[in-house]
């Protein structure tokens, strides 16, 4: 029961919070929640989209619907159809994935031969990567309220608490939208938990300011990469 009151009290005690797992790093339950909560707003989404429409809907945003049978467009549909545990499975993984590569990168920024080690960077990492199961509850807010065929663009930012919830995505260019997402309430708030909680495993021997400047700059690189990413392969129109 402490592990599991410990990881909602980021929400109202982050200092004390990150301050104890940094000296006694706690890793599974965080973990736990994070893939739990990715897998169930997945599942979620699934249960109230069609699988199959939306992979009908990529060949059109791709330019080759026209160029695919329709008896392989229903093909194609059905695997989508099928493969709903599969995209469970993938989003819960990713999750992990997600937590052991922001650690992994920051460790190699800050951690090395500064006599930390890299199990402190992950538990910080992983408690406060926790403000992100409100992603996952935005997507399937959004998701919920949107009519039957959400655009494309909505639903691929679905997660995304930013300006973007208050435009049409067809109102403006497709670089300004992505662009916008990137401004996130909550992924403003993992930045300062991460920049506070490395601050405690790092016990001050790395700078406030160096600290912000890194990890800001970390996420302005992924999310450059992100936005340019889906442009370049036309997943957003730009």
């Amino acid at each position: 029961m402490e592990a599991i009151a410990q990881l909602f009290r980021i929400f109202w005690a982050p200092r004390e919070t990150l301050r104890q797992v940094a000296r006694h790093p706690r890793i599974i339950a965080p973990l736990i929640l994070l893939t739990l909560f990715a897998g169930l707003e997945t599942a979620i989404v699934f249960s109230m989209l069609d699988p199959g429409e939306l992979r009908l809907q990529e060949f059109k945003r791709g330019g080759y619907a026209d160029k695919i049978s329709d008896s392989d467009k229903v093909i194609h549909a059905q695997a989508a159809r099928n493969n709903r545990g599969f995209a469970v499975t993938v989003a819960s993984l990713r999750a992990l994935v997600t937590v052991l590569a922001v650690a992994g990168v920051f460790f190699l920024c800050f951690g090395l031969g500064r006599g930390v080690t890299f199990k402190s960077f992950l538990s910080v990492t992983a408690f406060a990567l926790i403000p992100g199961i409100f992603h996952s509850i935005a997507s399937v807010a959004v998701v919920m309220t949107s009519n039957a065929n959400p655009n494309p663009t909505t639903l691929l930012l679905a997660g995304s608490v930013s300006p973007v919830r208050f435009l049409n995505p067809e109102s403006v260019s497709g670089l300004t939208y992505l662009t916008l997402s990137t401004i996130d309430v909550v992924s403003i708030w993992i930045l300062g938990l991460l920049i506070i909680g490395y601050g405690f495993v790092l016990r001050d021997r790395v700078g406030l300011i160096a600290r912000v400047l890194v990890v800001g700059s970390a996420y302005c690189l992924a999310s450059a990469a992100f936005v340019s990413s889906l442009l370049f392969f036309g997943v957003v129109p730009r």
